[in-house]
């Protein structure tokens, strides 16, 4: 008996479909019951399709609502860091100001909270807790550098160099001199640029261009 696709089984009922880290057109079409988009009528009603992280795709298709996932901030952050750390909502008794230094190193970064947490909860004593800190101040943890990297992967040549350019060279920096700098060496900066924004490797704020610290680490450990 020939196989159905997912949405075949899917088509009329309703369901809650979560595409993720999704990066090319066609793999959205996969999932859907129309050539040309990725079309809600394909479930019942109630239905809801959540696409992560490239917003470029979202561009291309029809979506009701884009959102911007926003950085965790200081405290919730350090809630949860101290969950996969501790197995608790805080951090231990003289673990205070070394989980405050992850929850800073980390910026808000939930996967990171996660990773790093998970990764010194195997470890007791604050002499231990310092040697991994001290290392990953050198050395940025690679499941994390592994899962950003995703991102760079599918950027083209030009907008990878671009991206590697500012990392090392150009963060904080004016985004109108930055693409003048770039147009001289033969860079195409004002696409690449759009297109590293909209897929949240970039962000641009009062015209300066600014990227999430452990963006920076992961370029600047590439270009290493």
């Amino acid at each position: 008996m020939k196989s159905l696709r997912s949405t075949d089984r899917l088509c009329n009922r309703r369901a809650i479909l979560v595409l993720d880290d999704v990066d090319q057109l066609e793999q959205l079409i996969a999932f859907s019951c129309q050539s040309d988009s990725v079309r809600k009528e394909c479930f019942g009603p109630g239905s809801r399709i959540i696409i992560t992280r490239h917003l470029h795709l979202l561009e291309r298709i029809e979506v009701n609502r884009n959102y911007i996932v926003k950085e965790l901030n200081a405290d919730k952050s350090l809630k949860l860091f101290s969950f996969h750390a501790f197995e608790r909502i805080g951090p231990l008794e003289g673990h205070v100001q070394l989980s405050k230094y992850v929850v800073g190193y980390c910026n808000g970064l939930p996967l990171a909270l996660e990773v790093l947490g998970s990764c010194l909860r195997e470890f007791k004593s604050i002499a231990e807790w310092e040697n991994i800190l001290e290392k990953l101040r050198k050395n940025p943890h690679a499941k994390i550098q592994e899962k950003l990297k995703i991102s760079f992967d599918a950027l083209d040549d030009y907008e990878k160099k671009i991206f590697l350019d500012i990392a090392c060279f150009f963060i904080g920096m004016d985004k109108y001199y930055v693409i003048k700098k770039l147009d001289g060496c033969g860079f195409y900066a004002t696409s690449s640029i759009g297109v590293l924004t909209r897929r949240c490797l970039l962000r641009i704020n009062k015209g300066k261009l600014l990227m999430h610290d452990l963006l920076r680490d992961m370029g600047r450990k590439i270009v290493c």
